[in-house]
């Protein structure tokens, strides 16, 4: 019995670093994604006017 309980933490445990991990993927990615958009929007703005 006790091994299975052990097995059931080390899955849980990996199950929510797994989670974590990509929960923090998505939203670097989705922080970048804003970041490339807003930049470019302001150097659209930029260079765009000038022409």
């Amino acid at each position: 019995m006790p091994r299975l309980k052990i097995f059931r933490v080390k899955f849980l445990e990996l199950l929510t670093a797994h989670f974590w991990y990509l929960i923090s993927l998505f939203l670097i990615f989705y922080i970048v994604n804003m970041a490339m958009g807003l930049f470019g929007n302001i150097f659209c703005q930029k260079f765009c006017v000038r022409r």
